[in-house]
Formats: structure tokens, C-alpha cells, sequence
């Protein structure tokens, strides 16, 4: 299997079956398992109807009925939270590949509001299809459900950084996820990889300010931990890295034996 991209985070991916797709969540899942011919008309389901945005284009505001869940087709969004002392916190960043609105399909309402960062395109699905995927391809609901709970782990990890790291190695431990994420569903598999995100936006979401992120990033570039350029991180020792930051990689492999056959 091979995979390319572009910036924006469109996939080109052959599966393994000798087909060819670019649909980001097909390239993600097919990551982990072979998908057959019913769960590649299943994701094709998903992705049918699609909705182009721009950026700071808003997909959900708060309190907003949600009906529907979205696939990422491809671009960045943003969930933030109410505004704090004149902040407004990013919560989670939705990446190509993604399933939005999984962590939300408990409520009616939307509980915070989410944002493109990027031009992108989302494909909107009812939450009826979630049922019908359990029903008809129940593996792919058992590995999208499996891919939803290392995003849990992720927050976990997030948490443990904010409370017990230094601010240097919680924003390693960060963009080391990010790119994490992105090898997985393999817009880019290199060290280096595009982040849009502003310094102010990465103060938003690790809770510092943008005056102290310009820092950090000043000494790790200094240090030669990694490079940001034109809007592209490039970690230049990612294994070691991970291991100083203590992040281990939950995204490289999935315990499948539970699931259906």
C-alpha cells in the first residue's frame, strides 16, 4: 500500500486489494485491516454526499441541533470551547480521515463548536448509518470504534503532560501526536509534516501563551529537535524524541481480537 498528499491533506492511496481510493478514511482503515468490497461501499456510503468549506467557515456552532456525523474528506478543523477570561480554548483538531462528531453522538445539541482551520471538505452522513454499520459490516464499526477510543487515549495522554511535563516537553509531546495521527492515516509518513496551526492557536490548545510558544520553539529549533517552516514541522529524531517526551504510540497497532469476523 502507498499513500500521498498534499498540504490540505487529500489522500492518493492503493489498498490492497489492488484498487485505488482517495478517501482518507478508507486509507486510515485499511491501515489496520484489509478492507473487503462491502466495507469499501460502506466508507463510499459514508463519503457519497460532500460539502465543500473554508476556512473559519463554522460546521457547528453551540447548541446547534446535530443530525449528523461528518467524515473528514480532507482539511483541518478546530473544536473550541466557551471563551475563558477573553480565551477560547481548541479542544480537539479534527484531521483528514477523521469521523467528526463521534465524541458528540450522545447529545442532540452541539456541546462546543467546531471550526474549519483549513479549506476543506467534510461529507455529512446521518447517525442512522452508525446502526446500519453494525448491522451489515460489523467489523468496520468494531475498528471505527477502536479508532475512537486511541482518541480518548490520546486526551489522556494530553492531560498527563499538562499536569505532570514542563511546558517544552508537553509541546513535543503534542506535535509528536499530531504527526502520529497523520502517519496513520497516512497523508505523509516522513518526519516532517504540515501544521497550519498559528503559535496563538498552539497556546489556545496547550494552554499557554503564544508569547511562551515562540520561545519554545525558538530553543527547540536551536537545539535541533525540529524545524518549523512554511507552515511544516519536521522532527528530526522522532524515535528519540518520543522517548524523552515519554509519548508512546498507541496508533501502530490495534488489538482486533475481539472483533467480528
Amino acid at each position: 500500500m502507498t499513500a500521498g498528499s498534499d498540504p490540505r491533506g487529500r489522500c492518493a492511496v492503493y489498498l490492497r486489494n489492488g484498487s485505488n481510493s482517495e478517501s482518507c478514511l478508507a486509507s486510515r482503515l485499511s491501515r489496520y485491516i484489509d478492507l473487503t468490497e462491502a466495507e469499501l461501499r460502506f466508507v463510499a456510503r459514508m463519503e457519497r454526499d460532500s460539502r465543500p468549506l473554508k476556512r473559519r467557515q463554522a460546521i457547528y456552532e453551540i447548541g446547534e441541533l446535530t443530525e449528523e456525523l461528518h467524515v473528514v474528506k480532507y482539511g483541518w478543523a478546530l473544536v473550541y470551547g466557551a471563551p475563558v477570561r477573553g480565551r477560547r480554548p481548541i479542544l480537539h483538531i479534527y484531521l483528514p480521515g477523521d469521523v467528526m462528531g463521534m465524541a458528540e453522538i450522545a447529545q442532540t445539541h452541539a456541546v462546543h463548536a467546531t471550526v474549519m482551520r483549513t479549506d476543506g471538505m467534510i461529507c455529512p452522513f446521518p447517525r442512522a448509518a452508525i446502526a446500519d454499520m453494525y448491522a451489515q459490516v460489523p467489523r468496520l464499526g468494531a475498528l471505527i470504534m477502536a479508532l475512537n477510543s486511541l482518541e480518548h487515549l490520546g486526551l489522556r495522554q494530553r492531560f498527563a503532560a499538562a499536569t505532570s511535563l514542563n511546558a517544552e516537553a508537553a509541546l513535543i509531546q503534542f506535535l509528536l501526536a499530531l504527526k502520529n495521527r497523520l502517519d496513520a492515516a497516512q497523508t505523509q509518513e516522513t518526519a516532517r509534516f504540515y501544521m497550519p496551526l498559528t503559535q496563538s492557536e498552539l497556546g489556545d490548545h496547550l494552554g499557554l501563551t503564544s508569547i511562551y510558544i515562540n520561545r519554545l520553539l525558538r530553543r527547540l529549533n536551536d537545539r535541533g529537535v525540529l524545524t518549523l517552516r512554511d507552515k511544516h514541522v519536521q522532527i528530526h529524531d522522532p524515535d528519540a524524541v518520543s522517548e524523552t517526551a515519554g509519548l508512546r504510540n498507541d496508533w501502530t497497532n490495534i488489538d482486533q481480537s475481539w472483533f467480528p469476523a
